[in-house]
């Protein structure tokens, strides 16, 4: 994988407001979400929720080869599809969201 260190702006003459924003916000919500585990359950994109417009409330049972895991639900947001815009400031951990800033840093003003 190749990671970047820099592109060319010499033609950029802004600011690139929105970008800080982002990362900022990214980042604020990424240290919410590991202080309140709930928030991640409730506010990520789960298709059932979305398919049938319902709010996911009890733990979902699913059965593997050999046992049966327990997917744990949180209440989400009053409209149920606002988690499709929700879903974009949530990070599986420390490597995936410095990766996605790192881009967004680099990147972002590009745009």
């Amino acid at each position: 994988m190749l990671f970047p260190i820099s592109d060319d702006n010499r033609g950029i003459t802004t600011t690139a407001f929105v970008t800080y924003a982002l990362l900022a916000s990214n980042i604020a919500i990424f240290f919410y979400q590991i202080a309140n585990p709930a928030f991640t359950y409730g506010y990520s994109v789960i298709p059932q929720e979305i398919t049938q417009g319902i709010d996911l409330l009890e733990p979902v049972a699913v059965e593997t080869d050999d046992q049966i895991l327990e997917i744990p639900q949180a209440p989400g947001p009053p409209i149920i599809y606002m988690t499709l815009f929700t879903h974009m400031f949530m990070h599986g951990g420390f490597a995936h969201i410095v990766g996605n800033m790192l881009y967004l840093w680099i990147f972002g003003d590009n745009v």
